[in-house]
């Protein structure tokens, strides 16, 4: 014989779908969810609660309440059970502390619950750390509004005061019930329902208005005020968001700038013979100024830079070149045997040979190039954006522009040549760049004079080293 009993476990498996699903529930649930034990052990915890804590399940099952709420004492929970059993439910905020020691508010809820003769309290707890931020911040910003010197007010479509700030209480003179009631027409007598309509649709088809016009007080004083206007759509609602400031003591400082200017008038057109006068002096003194301006640029023989100032027009191409990353290069020129000009023709032919030789220089070099005496019969070069063999090619251009031409001087027929020792700056300061540069020139000296000398990357080491 074979004998079988079969057993229906139909409700046993909806029971057990409903409990798989309601714990489903709730670790789904962004509230943090506890059951906790008569005596504050903590018996559940949801998933929301383990990982906003920072627990592993297995740590929180072995918590209390009171390692959870640091606020919370043995006796406040004796008191709270009491409360729970009288009542079955409260609500109240608190605080909770993560495993980190990281404390933050919360809106807990907690219901009592009694099942095969044990109690149990079953708690909500809900992060309301933002909702805090929020509201301090909403604060801040309506303590921001009722001490605004500006008077604030919100207006519906209608004209309808919606909301008012302290200080449009306190200049109007009325409570805030009173203003409450009130419409922006009670408060401004110019504006009328038909201007509104206009200014209304103007509004909101700008955003923004700002206007001047005039308040009245409970008292029925008249002030001016300047009107800002700001159309704000929230949801189907539609507002006026207004900003009016008395502008009582700028109307009166207006009025008497136009008294003050009519004196003023009186007084200009005193000044302006004066001031003509005072003007001929001026472009005396400016013309003076310039002139004294380009006399301590200016080389008083040759007429080209001064030492001081090809120096400093050195830095700021150095600092340029620097800034753009431009090449730039130097060349320090000197006139080959210049003593024997003056020993032979005597210092004013030096002179006339000094201005010759810085005519021809110019002619040769671009319009942005600079060139100034450096000293005697040495000068200074500073040509921009050029490379190594762009700047040789310069260099040499000035050089034959000397050399190619006899100088008539006084009858005399002097021929002059030049040696340029020339470097490209390769992010030396000006000092470095000079003592380059010079070693350069004396290269080309050493190898006969009459040319250009370019120092290279070994050149250089070379020439400084000897």
């Amino acid at each position: 014989y074979f004998f079988a009993v079969f057993e229906d476990v139909s409700e046993r498996k909806r029971m057990q779908s409903a409990l798989e699903l309601s714990q489903l529930s709730l670790n789904c649930s962004g509230d943090m969810i506890h059951w906790v034990a008569a005596d504050g052990r903590i018996l559940y915890a949801s998933d929301s609660s383990v990982e906003r804590l920072g627990y592993t399940r297995e740590e929180i099952s072995g918590l209390t309440i009171f390692d959870l709420d640091p606020t919370m004492t043995p006796e406040g929970w004796v008191k709270h059970w009491r409360e729970l059993q009288a009542g079955g439910s409260l609500a109240f905020e608190t605080v909770h502390v993560t495993k980190g020691g990281q404390v933050f508010p919360v809106e807990l809820t907690v219901n009592y619950l009694e099942y095969e003769g044990k109690e149990y309290n079953f708690a909500f707890s809900r992060d309301i750390t933002e909702r805090r931020r929020l509201e301090s911040s909403l604060r801040l910003t309506q303590l921001s509004v009722d001490h605004a010197a500006d008077l604030i007010h919100w207006v519906d479509s209608k004209g309808n005061l919606l909301y008012v700030s302290d200080s449009t209480c306190k200049r109007h003179g009325y409570s805030r019930e009173e203003l409450l009631s009130m419409t922006i027409f009670d408060l401004d007598p110019v504006l009328t329902r038909t201007v509104w309509e206009a200014h209304w649709q103007d509004l909101k088809r700008e955003g923004s208005l700002t206007s001047e016009s005039v308040h009245v007080t409970k008292a029925g004083a008249l002030f001016p005020v300047e009107v800002v206007r700001n159309y704000v759509c929230q949801g189907a609602e539609e507002y006026d968001f207004i900003y009016a400031r008395d502008i009582t003591r700028r109307k009166k400082a207006e009025q008497d700038l136009q008294r003050t200017r009519v004196t003023l008038e009186a007084r200009n057109r005193e000044l302006e013979e004066v001031t003509r006068r005072l003007e001929k002096a001026n472009e005396a003194l400016r013309a003076t100024r310039d002139a004294l301006a380009v006399q301590a640029r200016t080389d008083a023989l040759t007429g080209c830079l001064n030492r001081g100032a090809v120096l400093a027009r050195l830095e700021e191409e150095l600092a340029r070149s620097d800034r753009d990353g431009t090449p730039l290069a130097v060349g320090m020129l000197d006139i080959d045997h210049f003593k024997d000009v003056n020993d032979t023709y005597g210092h004013p032919a030096g002179d006339a040979v000094l201005c010759e030789i810085v005519a021809r220089s110019l002619a040769a070099l671009r319009p942005y190039d600079v060139f100034g005496r450096f000293g005697g019969e040495e000068f200074l070069m500073v040509v921009m954006s050029a490379d190594n063999a762009e700047a040789a090619g310069i260099f040499d251009r000035v050089r034959t522009a000397i050399e190619s031409t006899p100088m008539m001087i006084d009858s005399h027929c002097i021929h002059v040549t030049v040696s340029i020792g020339g470097v490209t700056r390769q992010a030396q300061p000006a000092e470095g760049v000079m003592r380059l540069a010079d070693a350069a020139l004396y290269a080309a000296k050493a190898h006969g004079r009459n040319r250009v000398e370019m120092a290279g990357v070994l050149a250089i080491a070379d020439a400084t080293s000897r």
